[in-house]
């Protein structure tokens, strides 16, 4: 990792990176899909890393006087839809909650898309062979070029 977050990011490229502070200590906990690995820092410093196979993987540590946890429940990676919660010997202190936000003007544009490859296909009297697996292949690949890490939106969650 080149350099830590100093806020709460998501991105399916680079991971989903959470940011506590907790009196003088900063703990920046990550998810990795790509390297399908856990990361735990504590003040910059790396004090665990798991594979994050688990949906409730648990990350204990000590910080000073302090007994720290982090706990990932991972719900649905490919939607994004996490939380991650930091306990404080042994009492909950902050949780952080991911998930994909839901944008019409996709949406619209991937039904217009599909629209358009029946109209092509309809006009140059296509097969459906060839128009039916061409519309969510071009569907796909309108999301993928067009994806952002504007589309995560991070909620503190009360406790």
């Amino acid at each position: 990792m080149e350099k830590l977050p100093t806020e709460n990011t998501a991105s399916r490229a680079k991971g989903f990176w959470f940011v506590f502070t907790q009196g003088d200590d900063t703990i920046v906990a990550g998810l990795s899909p790509s390297e399908k690995k856990e990361s735990v820092y504590l003040n910059g410093e790396p004090v665990s890393e798991k594979d994050s196979a688990v949906p409730f993987k648990r990350h204990e540590f000590a910080g000073g006087e302090n007994q720290y946890r982090i706990v990932f429940n991972v719900r649905n990676l490919t939607l994004g839809n996490m939380a991650c919660a930091l306990f404080v010997n042994g009492k909950p202190a902050k949780t952080y909650r991911v998930f994909l936000k839901f944008r019409l003007a996709k949406v619209i544009t991937c039904a217009a898309m599909g629209g358009a490859c029946g109209i092509i296909g309809h006009y140059f009297r296509l097969p459906l062979g060839i128009v039916t697996p061409l519309t969510p292949l071009m569907v796909f690949v309108f999301l993928v070029l067009f994806k952002s890490s504007r589309d995560f939106v991070f909620e503190e969650i009360g406790i």
